[in-house]
């Protein structure tokens, strides 16, 4: 079942689950897993975000969602560490292991480049880390979906697959990472899952850390 608002994790026989507004996982062909351990739950309900912690950006929550209202890439004060990302993790937790399930929307930025992103396994200083995005490009026609790797600051790309994007849509992101396979897909909220994975690598220099939020050149949404 569904539950507007609600950002949880969940415990699988074999992987952890972050999930935003779902509650079962679906195995193969009409099988479902038995119930899950719930390790980690927030429904955005509260006025403050007690769960994660602000790394860079304006986030707070508002109307059962968590938003981020910085889109200035260059704006005093920043950690140019970061490259420009506003960024936000769940507080306290290493995961290695894990399926994600997140809704995100991107706000119209003065400029068409911008991108969302789940950042995950990923150090505190986010300096080593994977990386799944959708980065809307310069021109139309230029929009991907994207994995990509960090070793030390520096990006190394791993696989990419274009994307139809449309200003204004809620997306929503879903992410396995399992040993060293990692997978990820996008499709429009509202539409059926797409069956099978848009992305799929095999990567194994990170087996653990922060699961983070982004966004880049862009206000944003997550619920």
């Amino acid at each position: 079942g569904r539950t507007p608002g609600q950002t949880m994790i969940k415990k699988l026989p074999q992987f952890l689950a972050l999930l935003a507004i779902v509650t079962s996982i679906f195995v193969g062909l009409g099988c479902v897993e038995s119930p899950a351990t719930v390790l980690f739950f927030d429904d955005f309900n509260g006025s403050e975000a007690y769960l994660w912690h602000v790394d860079q950006g304006d986030w707070s929550v508002i109307n059962g969602a968590y938003y981020q209202r910085n889109s200035n890439i260059t704006a005093p004060g920043l950690n140019p560490a970061f490259g420009g990302r506003m960024l936000s993790h769940i507080k306290g937790a290493n995961y290695s292991d894990f399926e994600a399930t997140v809704e995100a929307q991107a706000f119209s930025p003065p400029m068409r480049h911008r991108e969302l992103a789940m950042i995950f396994r990923a150090t505190s200083d986010f300096q080593n880390f994977y990386h799944f995005r959708l980065k809307v490009g310069q021109t139309d026609g230029d929009d991907h979906i994207e994995l990509w790797k960090y070793i030390d600051g520096d990006a190394v790309f791993l696989q990419r697959t274009p994307f139809n994007y449309q200003i204004d849509e809620t997306f929503v992101f879903k992410l396995s990472a399992n040993g060293d396979q990692i997978k990820a897909k996008v499709w429009r909220k509202g539409d059926s899952e797409p069956f099978g994975w848009a992305l799929a690598v095999t990567d194994s220099d990170y087996s653990s850390g922060f699961f983070t939020l982004a966004t880049y050149s862009t206000k944003g949404r997550f619920d």
